[in-house]
């Protein structure tokens, strides 16, 4: 026989109270195991892989053949981000494992997520973008409050003016710890925004408004363009 060393550490205390399955290749069910836990388990010579599931997570992990101890760390798999990681958690592969060294399997332990962020991509975002949606924010505010017409439609124009400006002053204080993703998908959506608030303003100067225009796409340019990190 030899014996399985697992571990599982799930982080922000998901599936506290589950615990997942183990299987042997022969699809026999060998042991459960929870958050946070440890276990060593006999396995069978022969035994090629082993399978972690819980509910709809399925993984195998490939066992190495020539050593007597085999340490096995179980976690899950995902971009800590948000709202990326609730789509990453449909993968059936999210809870996945690896197999380590008797040194790393004793560090492992919830930091391994932390450690795990740290190494994705850091946004470097664009200064300068990030001030003319400033301005295109506090036109959209100045402008949605001096109309009087269509009421209704102003109050949104200044709650969308107030909401980009909140946000993009978020960013730029978080600027260098923000992920790339997270800062890409949030000048994404305050430019989509900038747009629809300008179809909204309405009896506002053609100029005025073509001049708000032009510069939400130069900001919607930039946001799309690839940022360096």
């Amino acid at each position: 026989m030899r014996r399985l060393h697992i571990k599982l550490a799930f982080p922000y205390n998901w599936y506290n109270y589950r615990k997942i399955k183990v299987y042997d290749n022969e699809g026999y069910l060998i042991s459960k195991i929870g958050n946070c836990e440890q276990k060593i388990i006999d396995i069978s010579m022969k035994s090629e892989y082993v399978i972690l599931k819980m509910d709809y997570f399925k993984s195998k992990i490939k066992l190495p053949q020539d050593k007597d101890d085999i340490y096995l760390i179980s976690y899950l798999d995902f971009r800590d981000s948000f709202p990326v990681k609730y789509f990453d958690l449909f993968k059936r592969k999210c809870l996945t494992g690896r197999i380590v060294n008797n040194e790393s399997f004793e560090d492992f332990n919830l930091d391994f997520y932390e450690n795990a962020s740290k190494q994705m991509k850091k946004s470097k975002p664009n200064l300068p973008n990030l001030l003319l949606g400033t301005l295109i924010s506090l036109a959209l505010i100045f402008f949605g409050t001096l109309q009087q017409q269509n009421k209704d439609d102003n109050a949104l124009v200044i709650f969308i003016g107030v909401a980009s400006l909140a946000s993009l002053l978020l960013i730029y204080k978080q600027r260098k710890k923000l992920l790339n993703y997270d800062y890409k998908s949030r000048v994404i959506a305050t430019g989509i925004a900038f747009l629809l608030a300008i179809f909204l303003l309405k009896g506002l100067n053609f100029y005025l408004l073509s001049i708000i225009l032009i510069f939400s796409l130069v900001f919607l340019y930039f946001a799309l363009k690839k940022v360096e990190v």
